[in-house]
């Protein structure tokens, strides 16, 4: 699972890097709405069409998801060699890891809208903390015989509600610039796990049929990602751009050390405290973008 992780942190550097470098500021938003509304419609359409056939195998079908989704990535990186990239000036210096460290140390202290973005990105980076919960909340909520058929219902309530979002946000990220939809991005995913938890009781009748709800919500992480990642490159001079995206990415990744801890809090005080703390901190990350400066109109900068 470590390699996993870092490849996946290497996808998201070079993914954002080379898109600062080939789109323009004012255009990131028209593909991050095409790439999600393909996306969504590749993936939903796949999970409607193989995930009833592998969730009655006996391994319910992990190996095939693992597989398929495997070669999407490896179908996704061939086509990355098709990409006329400009070439850049290549360099002679080649820092030690210490020296790495401390340049992204000294980015994150010595420029105030790099910090406040990488401390909004960690608060709402928190909303995935709750992810693995999400799941079992609405399976205690289940028949045992509808389990791997809302499965299959939250997976693509999940796309359509990544597709859907990238259309409604990749236009105000376009329009009226990436801090907006940042914005509204975060503050609602901080609604999400009260929603989850107002359906799990009993306030909610036959709340388990309706856990696609807060999953099509979740859809909006992944897009909230990207924004902020285009937010930063709009901070960042293009020789920049890779140390200003790594020392994010090193940034969101610190609440992660937490994860284990959140497990535990569930098991011990149950899940309505620990969502709800989840929620107040995604908030705090929404409350922290009014003070953000706008790179497109150079508002605040320093």
């Amino acid at each position: 699972y470590t390699i996993c992780f870092v490849g996946t942190g290497l996808n998201r550097l070079a993914f954002a890097t080379v898109q600062g470098k080939l789109i323009r500021d004012n255009r990131r938003g028209r593909l991050m709405l095409i790439s999600g509304l393909l996306g969504s419609l590749v993936a939903v359409t796949c999970s409607v069409i193989l995930f009833p056939r592998w969730l009655g195998l006996p391994d319910h079908g992990f190996g095939w998801i693992f597989l398929v989704t495997a070669g999407g990535f490896i179908a996704a990186g061939l086509s990355a060699g098709f990409i006329a990239e400009p070439a850049d000036v290549v360099g002679t210096e080649r820092p030690r890891p210490r020296q790495v460290f401390h340049a992204a140390w000294r980015l994150f202290w010595d420029n105030p809208a790099f910090r406040r973005i990488a401390v909004v990105g960690m608060l709402f980076i928190s909303v995935q903390l709750a992810f693995p919960h999400y799941q079992k909340l609405g399976r205690i909520h289940l028949d045992d015989a509808d389990e791997g058929l809302h499965l299959m219902y939250w997976v693509v309530a999940q796309n359509i509600g990544f597709g859907v979002f990238s259309i409604v946000f990749g236009r105000i990220a376009d329009s009226r610039g990436n801090r907006l939809a940042i914005r509204i991005q975060i503050f609602l995913l901080a609604a999400v796990p009260l929603v989850a938890i107002l359906l799990a009781s009993p306030l909610v009748r036959d709340g388990g049929r309706l856990f696609w709800i807060p999953f099509s919500f979740l859809g909006l992480t992944p897009l909230t990602c990207r924004t902020i990642n285009n937010y930063v490159l709009e901070l960042a001079p293009p020789s920049e751009h890779p140390r200003y995206i790594s020392t994010l990415s090193l940034a969101m990744a610190v609440p992660f050390v937490v994860a284990p801890f959140v497990g535990l809090l569930v098991d011990l005080i149950g899940f309505p405290p620990v969502f709800v703390g989840v929620s107040v901190i995604v908030a705090l990350g929404g409350l922290m973008t009014i003070g953000m400066s706008e790179p497109r109109r150079d508002e605040h900068l320093e």
